[in-house]
């Protein structure tokens, strides 16, 4: 349902968070929750930037 979402339109790109967190979800997931910690946002970010192919994203260090 959410790729046929994503692939009718031109600019939306999906990513697959579970996949990306592999066996480490207690490393990425505040445990009991589904919120990220801070490596989990670190790691969302990465796949993000992936997605969108570092085009018009601009990454401040």
């Amino acid at each position: 349902m959410y790729k046929d979402v994503a692939n009718s339109h031109k600019n939306v790109k999906l990513t697959d968070s579970y996949q990306a967190f592999g066996d480490n979800q207690a490393k990425y997931l505040i445990k009991g929750d589904i919120h990220p910690t801070k490596a989990g946002h670190e790691k969302l970010a990465k796949i993000g930037l992936k997605a969108l192919s570092h085009k018009h994203v601009h990454q401040h260090r």
